[in-house]
């Protein structure tokens, strides 16, 4: 049992094998810092310690109805978040990449090889139905990433066009 006191004696959260929960949390404000730190250490102590318990499923909520939220504040913050967690995770791709850059090549050029052997192996009416329905996808492939990608391609059309 982990408990968190305010400045002037109040027990605010007690945290327990069964929860966190407010105690006397009438004369909180949500500007108070000496309720909030505390309770960030009590959410830290309780995920350290409860493997079972797992907020990255639930959905946030709308900016400005969050707990301690401006929502513009909250909006930049969200972006960041979203902007630091997709660099990092082209980091460490990237660095996956430089560490097995050879095997994956093995793996590439047998796979093609796979491929290639099997529609030599093919006769003529499956393998242009095969190639088809490649090119096909390649084509849907194509359009979903220029639908993606739509103002990065405008963007290198102006580019070309200035020269």
């Amino acid at each position: 049992n982990l408990r968190s006191e305010v400045a002037n004696g109040e027990v605010a959260i007690s945290a327990t094998d069964q929860g966190i929960k407010l105690i006397h949390s009438s004369s909180l404000t949500p500007t108070s810092t000496s309720f909030f730190v505390p309770f960030l250490q009590l959410l830290k102590f309780y995920s350290m310690h409860r493997h079972d318990w797992c907020r990255s499923h639930e959905k946030a909520p709308p900016p400005g109805q969050a707990f301690f939220e401006d929502p513009e504040l909250d909006e930049e913050m969200r972006q960041m978040i979203v902007e630091e967690r997709r660099q990092k995770h082209r980091r460490a791709c990237k660095k996956y990449y430089d560490k097995h850059r050879e095997k994956l090549l093995e793996k590439a050029a047998a796979c093609c090889a796979k491929e290639t052997h099997r529609l030599d192996n093919m006769n003529d009416q499956n393998r242009e139905e095969a190639l088809a329905f490649i090119r096909h996808d390649q084509r849907e492939y194509q359009r979903e990433w220029r639908k993606r990608n739509r103002s990065k391609l405008a963007a290198k059309a102006r580019a070309r066009r200035r020269g």
